[in-house]
């Protein structure tokens, strides 16, 4: 179909034997379209209705003599029963093969402005959800997202690879911001991308964090020590033989469910509106220098995302009678995540109570609505 009729050019036809200026179709092509033809959005009419769409739609497109090579041409680049999307994708690669991309934001503007922008979603005619969004290096604006949006590694290290997602064009990067994790593919790509990084062994006793850029965001790394020689004071750390000797005290329960670090248990702190809950385990803090406290810490809430600190988890160390000695973290409803991702938390060093023998507590408090869930695993001091 030719965009563009060559004798009168008013987009109507059939007007005398219809006694109807539009003609034989609900309204004339025009630029731009009218209301009952001009977006992908108007289909599911029936074959005639939804053809106008399409023919709309190349109406308003770069001329009749570029838009039919394209058009004839794309029609190579579309699988069997194409969906407008597809129609849409061959012309652009079309245009690619024959002119050098030289028309795709031109493309691209007119198929936004009819509803078949980047993010539209369809298939051969059941689905269409318009959109008008076009590329990023067409005009558009570029978001991004990662998933997923941190990790944990053991001493021993590893690999692992992050899925960034972002509309067509839409340029980006990923840089390591620490040496001991290296980015081994995919340090820069457009539109959707994977990166594969690599983490080295760590040989320390302690656990060490660092982070990756990725498009404009933070992937968070963090990594176990290897111990050093010093045996883990905290006794049933992954609660995996029950909860003794750790004491439960409000809002609190162990679990067995979906989300365990490692093993197959682990806890849960509050969950519940107006709730408190404490974990506690009595220790006596080594001399011998093996005094680094560190834990796995996954946290989902039903606040919204960048909402101010509501729900709360405090890392507490207190004297055997409860009296608070020493508050070494908060975390909050601000530092949520993806259910069963773990972070690991610390170490926090423990020196100054060598020796002594104290509680180790995990105290939350949710307030009165949108509550928050704490899940702690895998508890060492050593």
């Amino acid at each position: 179909m030719a965009p563009r009729f060559q004798n009168h050019n008013d987009g109507a036809v059939g007007e005398y034997v219809t006694n109807n200026p539009a003609g034989i179709r609900r309204a004339a092509y025009t630029v731009p379209a009218a209301a009952v033809h001009d977006s992908y959005s108007d289909l599911g009419s029936g074959v005639h209705a939804d053809g106008e769409v399409c023919a709309a739609t190349l109406w308003d497109q770069l001329g009749a003599t570029t838009t039919n090579l394209l058009v004839l041409n794309g029609m190579k680049f579309t699988p069997t029963r194409p969906s407008f999307l597809n129609a849409r994708d061959g012309i652009l690669q079309a245009d690619q093969n024959l002119n050098g991309g030289a028309n795709r934001c031109a493309i691209w503007a007119v198929f936004a402005r009819h509803g078949m922008g980047v993010s539209a979603v369809g298939n051969d005619g059941t689905t269409h959800t318009a959109a008008t969004d076009v590329p990023g290096d067409c005009g558009g604006t570029c978001s991004f997202s990662m998933n997923p949006t941190s990790a944990s590694f053991a001493a021993a290290g590893g690999s692992a690879s992050v899925t960034v997602t972002t509309t067509a064009g839409c340029n980006w990067t990923a840089v390591s911001n620490n040496s001991f994790i290296t980015i081994t593919s995919g340090a820069s790509g457009s539109g959707n991308g994977t990166v594969n990084y690599s983490v080295a062994a760590n040989t320390s006793s302690l656990a060490r964090s660092g982070s990756m850029t990725i498009a404009g965001l933070t992937f968070s790394v963090s990594q176990a020590g290897t111990g050093g020689g010093c045996t883990n004071t905290i006794v049933n750390p992954g609660f995996e033989s029950g909860t003794a000797p750790w004491t439960f005290s409000g809002q609190i329960s162990r679990s067995t469910g979906t989300f365990p670090h490692s093993g197959i248990a682990y806890a849960i702190l509050n969950g519940v509106n107006s709730s408190t809950g404490t974990l506690f385990q009595t220790v006596t803090v080594p001399s011998n220098g093996c005094s680094n406290l560190q834990f796995w810490l996954n946290i989902t809430t039903n606040e919204a995302a960048g909402a101010a600190v509501f729900d709360r988890l405090f890392i507490e160390v207190r004297s055997t009678s409860g009296t608070l000695l020493a508050t070494l973290a908060t975390f909050s409803n601000q530092n949520s995540g993806t259910a069963g991702v773990y972070v690991l938390r610390g170490p926090f060093n423990l020196s100054s109570f060598a020796g002594q023998t104290v509680r180790i507590q995990f105290r939350g408090t949710n307030d009165v609505t949108l509550p928050t869930i704490f899940r702690v695993d895998d508890v060492s001091l050593q």
